[in-house]
């Protein structure tokens, strides 16, 4: 059975009907984006949320964050999604340009976190730290 973290109808209504993300879309500012590359970022952020992310919930409640000797140690298991949430600039999608981010329509951008908050809301806290920070 396929894990769901969020109801897609509920969050296709809420993307696309009650906010009404296609006239979003028509803001100059997003013109490299459409329904279909929205549905792509949102198709790949709950792939990731549930292959990457989702298995290490609780594992990571069990090891928990230890602070020792002055430094903060998170799970082990946390390392390699927080990788892969880096690398694919998932932290900071709704970010100015200017601040690091990639400007994605925001509703777009807030559902992609909600798939990361389902799947581990302390990893995602953890990922999202230090989002925002220019280079």
């Amino acid at each position: 059975m396929a894990q769901q973290l969020i109801d897609r109808r509920d969050l296709d209504f809420v993307l696309w009907e009650q906010m009404g993300l296609e006239n979003i879309l028509e803001n100059k500012e997003y013109r490299e984006f459409n329904k279909k590359t929205c549905e792509l970022i949102l198709k790949e952020a709950r792939s990731l949320a549930v292959k990457e992310i989702l298995p290490t919930l609780k594992p990571g409640d069990e090891e928990g964050v230890v602070f020792e000797n002055g430094e903060v140690r998170v799970p082990e298991c946390f390392h390699r999604p927080f990788e892969l949430l880096k690398e694919g600039e998932w932290p900071n999608l709704i970010m100015p340009p200017e601040m690091g981010g990639q400007a994605r329509p925001g509703p777009s951008g807030i559902a992609v976190m909600e798939y990361f908050m389902a799947a581990n809301w302390a990893l995602n806290c953890y990922s999202t730290m230090a989002t925002a920070r220019p280079s």
